[in-house]
């Protein structure tokens, strides 16, 4: 069968790209807080990230506030029933998705979902209900920190997960002498001002395929550390609003590591404040040893700004089915 046919009655798979400010979730994977005894020392759920109404799978647990766990409740209204919708990445709590590509096309987090074929009225969403429609019933569902911004139908055995081909990222620190209030759900606050000519030449080290061990987080659980960075680059501009200047570290590359782009970020925030000469990032790549590298910068900053795929997989050449983007 044709991408993006199907068979009349025969429920299509949707591939959704999602824009979200992560710093009210507790991350994209549903999840539900630790069980606490009579003599738990765990603290309480906060409350605020308490997703009301939401059933779990276990009779009278909560559900905490995740990006997938919210997005599923919305699916599940506009196609009464329930369904599973699998993200591309599982970012953290406070990590945010929404961005563009390097050639100016939006993009963010990408999830995907199939309905049942359906026994009843109404339950599903037929190819010929129109994309753009699915888009507009969703974003009326969702909060105001979720927003779909497109959908299309792919092949059935599209995965978002494995069909990946490539992810960007973006960090975000802002520098002043005060921390920033408009930017201070987006932007990790450096107290004083970072050398970007410097972080500029230490970002060239992290191009090309090395090990990668020296940014990975104990307990990453990857069989392999290699990964391809296909580019780095770190930018500036002012930011009067908040009085100081916004430093963006852009990175893209075929896979990344648990905690690597905030570690990458780390790294590269103490080459800027003169604490690693730029020639030495060469020397803590090849050192595999997470202590050489930089601190791992707090989760506001990060964004996943987009994630590719091959065209017969939903890239952004010959794609087939309706694609809307707004």
């Amino acid at each position: 069968m044709e991408r993006g046919r199907y068979a009349r009655g025969r429920m299509p798979r949707y591939k959704l790209t999602i824009a979200y400010d992560g710093t009210d979730f507790v991350g994209w994977q549903k999840q539900e807080p630790p069980e606490r005894g009579p003599e738990s020392k765990l603290p309480e759920p906060d409350a605020s990230k308490v997703l009301e109404g939401y059933e779990s799978v276990r009779p009278g647990r909560m559900v905490l506030r995740s990006v997938q766990a919210v997005l599923e409740r919305a699916v599940r209204e506009a196609v009464r029933e329930p369904v599973l919708v699998k993200g591309a990445s599982r970012t953290d709590s406070g990590v945010h998705a929404g961005g563009f590509f390097p050639d100016g096309r939006r993009g963010g987090q990408v999830a995907a979902f199939t309905c049942s074929d359906g026994d009843g009225a109404g339950i599903g969403w037929p190819e010929e209900r129109g994309a753009w429609r699915l888009v507009q019933t969703l974003n009326s569902k969702l909060p105001p920190d979720l927003l779909v911004l497109d959908a299309e139908v792919v092949g059935e055995s599209f995965d978002p997960i494995g069909d990946c081909t490539a992810k960007g990222y973006s960090y975000t620190i802002f520098c002043g002498k005060t921390r920033p209030l408009w930017q201070r759900r987006n932007a990790y606050f450096y107290r004083g001002s970072l050398d970007v000519a410097l972080m500029r030449e230490g970002a060239k080290a992290m191009v090309g395929e090395h090990d990668f061990a020296s940014f990975a987080a104990a307990g990453h659980g990857r069989r392999t550390t290699v990964r391809t960075v296909y580019g780095c680059e770190v930018s500036e501009e002012a930011c009067p609003r908040d009085d100081g200047t916004l430093v963006r570290i852009k990175v893209w590359g075929n896979g990344f590591l648990y905690n690597m782009v905030r570690i990458l970020g780390g790294t590269l925030v103490a080459v800027g404040a003169g604490k690693i000469a730029p020639g030495d990032v060469a020397g803590i790549i090849e050192a595999k040893d997470r202590t050489k590298a930089g601190a791992t910068l707090p989760p506001e900053g990060l964004c996943l700004e987009w994630v590719e795929y091959a065209p017969a997989f939903g890239g952004r050449e010959g794609r087939a089915g309706e694609q809307v983007s707004r």
